[in-house]
């Protein structure tokens, strides 16, 4: 992983940790969700994973499940 996404996750995790109150002993949990939420946003090549979705037809996105 190079060194931008792993500062994007520390980041993240910190504001993840923050909003919770701080907790003792979850910084693995912390970790691990950032770590999907930024590798979703890659994924979907957009800062916001859902904004490639709201870019749809309406009803687009149903069909496409319905394979």
């Amino acid at each position: 992983m190079d060194e931008e996404t792993e500062r994007l996750i520390r980041q993240r995790a910190h504001a993840l940790w923050e909003n919770d109150g701080r907790p003792e002993g979850r910084e693995n949990e912390y970790r691990r969700r950032a770590a999907e939420e930024i590798m979703n946003q890659s994924a979907a090549g957009e800062e916001d994973p859902l904004a490639a979705v709201d870019d749809e037809a309406p009803g687009a996105l149903a069909s496409q499940i319905s394979r």
